[in-house]
């Protein structure tokens, strides 16, 4: 239904914007010569060894390269640059520019592939993959979006359509994901060997780069904050700045753990509960000299007070 009224209207503007055109149109002189070929009903470009060639229907189609848009019928809408780009198919409002882009499609819709190899595998919609191999293996899963050469590189290629709602922004981020969804990765390699993991969020180079199962819900904010294999539930802002940057994790029911600035040369803040007991550290490694022994005694009362069970 979505795709008929997207089709009802644009072939509605295109046939006004032609009558009002139309004199003006007749009335110009040709500015190439000899004129282009190419030039077809219904909006339709074709140029290139069998580019559109079973189109039976449908309008503003763009077929440039071999068999670019072969397959089209009755379609609508699509744009195919490059050899074989879109060449089994039929469906509508997909964008294909770079050989093999979305090359065995064939019912998705609504879909743009820039890039040699990009979403060869793709049978879904409202994808988007620029770069090389991008989304290459994508099958059936929908509203993906990969930027950057091999981003999204073996998402859905088990072909069960549960890989849904990722972003991979940089080259081969989120490269191994296979069924996982709704990640965020905007950095180069960042989540980059995940392979299932759920709804986690990684900004910068190689964040997130330990997590290599299903870790999921974890937030990796940082280059080279790469987390813990086998962790869930955790968040980590520049683990490798020189200060050991901020960690609030989750490990089980029976622990959790805080800690900022771990590796600062005054021992930071650490918190951790395990078994219902907790202790507090703050600036276990204060120098006594230079007026520091106050502030290590309010430190070292606090950790004393802290210890014993949680009300």
């Amino acid at each position: 239904m979505k795709n008929t009224r997207l089709k009802t209207l644009t072939t509605a503007l295109f046939g006004a914007a032609f009558v009002v055109l139309l004199p003006q149109i007749q009335a110009a002189p040709e500015a190439l010569v000899p004129p282009p070929d190419g030039c077809y009903p219904n909006f339709t470009t074709a140029e290139g060894c069998q580019a559109l060639q079973f189109l039976t229907g449908g309008a503003a189609n763009t077929g440039i390269g071999w068999r670019s848009l072969f397959s089209a019928g009755g379609s609508s809408f699509n744009t195919g640059v490059g050899a074989g780009t879109l060449v089994l198919n039929t469906g509508d409002a997909n964008t294909a520019v770079g050989t093999a882009a979305l090359l065995l499609d064939t019912i998705g819709t609504q879909s743009v592939a820039v890039g040699a190899a990009a979403l060869v595998f793709n049978n879904a919609d409202d994808n988007t993959a620029v770069g090389f191999e991008a989304l290459n293996s994508n099958v059936a899963a929908v509203t993906n979006v990969a930027v950057g050469s091999f981003a999204g590189q073996n998402n859905d290629s088990s072909g069960n359509g549960t890989a849904d709602f990722n972003t991979a922004v940089g080259g081969f981020a989120l490269k191994d994901n296979v069924n996982g969804t709704r990640n965020t990765a905007v950095g180069a390699g960042a989540l980059e060997p995940i392979l299932g993991g759920d709804d986690n969020t990684a900004v910068g180079e190689l964040a997130g780069g330990n997590y290599t199962g299903t870790e999921s819900n974890n937030i990796c904010i940082g280059s080279g904050t790469q987390g813990t294999a086998g962790e869930s539930n955790a968040i980590r802002i520049g683990n490798a700045s020189t200060s050991g940057g901020i960690t609030i994790a989750n490990p089980s029911t029976l622990a959790n753990a805080i800690s900022i600035g771990a590796s600062m040369s005054t021992g930071g803040i650490q918190m951790l509960t395990v078994l219902g007991f907790a202790s507090v550290s703050i600036g276990d490694s204060f120098s006594t000299t230079n007026g520091a022994s106050a502030v290590l005694s309010v430190a070292s009362s606090t950790k004393r007070r802290s210890l014993g069970p949680m009300l």
